[in-house]
């Protein structure tokens, strides 16, 4: 059999497959030929033909954005300055990525199929395992914060962010962990809670009248000998009040007054001397500087 391009009566080209065989018809001996148009086929064979080398060149083309992305994806995994697991419920870790091996010493094969509680216990006594679990069954991230030792012996304060990496309704299997180093930011917080607790009881101290208003004029900060003065106990009873809630109307007013004129103007108000109340009620001179 052979094929080849046949043109026909009207002058169009035709692909066409001729099969050629030997017969015998009364004792003679004959060629036979069959003609078979194949013009279709090869006309199928062609679409299917570029159909393929479209479909390879979308192939190529997919890979290479899809490692594009698998690169950017890794070199944000790898040059993060928090440390990253993709924990299996199962069989722990499976990867790390280079911040939490220089931070531990662990280079990544040795990370793998260890615990994550192997290397940080939460604070409070929180059960870490637990914590692991519930974001498995709520399909929600969690945030936690714990103590860690790492390879140099400092110890760190670090907090824990813990996401499922499938968040649709199909069972999670597989975690992502943050690990973000925040021993400096608690220092900052036990620096400034120490500084308030000092300005708090400098400000107690004092014996004058010291109080803080918000821009609606209402105390948002009041000392013990302010407090006292206005008859109460402790200097959180008068938080949120102004000073109609605390003196006669026409004394409440004269203040609210003054003070409106200060926001207004920017001008403090120096040691000028007007009528209080004590703590008794009766009517007082102080010498007010606002």
């Amino acid at each position: 059999s052979c094929e080849f391009i046949h043109r026909g009566a009207n002058g169009q080209p035709r692909h066409v497959e001729v099969f050629t065989g030997p017969v015998e018809i009364a004792g003679q001996r004959l060629l036979y030929s069959i003609i078979t148009d194949i013009t279709e086929r090869e006309r199928a064979k062609e679409a299917l033909l570029e159909d393929n080398n479209l479909l390879e060149a979308r192939v190529v083309e997919r890979t290479a954005e899809l490692e594009k992305v698998k690169n950017r994806l890794e070199a944000i995994f790898n040059h993060s300055g928090d440390a990253i697991l993709l924990l299996d419920l199962q069989d722990g870790i499976q990867q790390a990525n280079e911040t939490f091996s220089l931070l531990f010493a662990l280079s990544p094969h040795d990370v793998v199929g260890r615990k994550l509680t192997d290397f940080h216990r939460t604070i409070d006594d929180i059960n870490l395992a637990e914590i692991l679990d519930e974001a498995v069954r709520m399909h929600q991230p969690r945030h936690v914060e714990g103590q860690t030792i790492y390879a140099d012996g400092s110890h760190a304060s670090v907090e824990i962010s813990i996401a499922p990496v499938n968040r649709s309704e199909k069972a999670v299997t597989s975690l992502v962990c943050i690990i973000r180093d925040i021993t400096e930011r608690k220092h900052a917080e036990l620096a400034i809670a120490e500084e308030r607790n000092l300005l708090r009881t400098l400000i107690d101290v004092v014996p004058a009248y010291l109080y803080v208003k918000d821009l609606q004029l209402r105390i948002v900060v009041s000392n013990e000998a302010h407090s006292r003065s206005l008859g109460v106990d402790t200097p959180t009873s008068v938080l949120g009040k102004d000073d109609f809630a605390l003196f006669p109307p026409a004394m409440a007013a004269k203040f609210y007054a003054d003070e409106e004129q200060l926001f207004q103007t920017g001008q403090p108000i120096w040691e000028t001397e007007e009528r209080s109340l004590a703590q008794d009620g009766r009517e007082i001179w102080v010498m007010t500087t606002k």
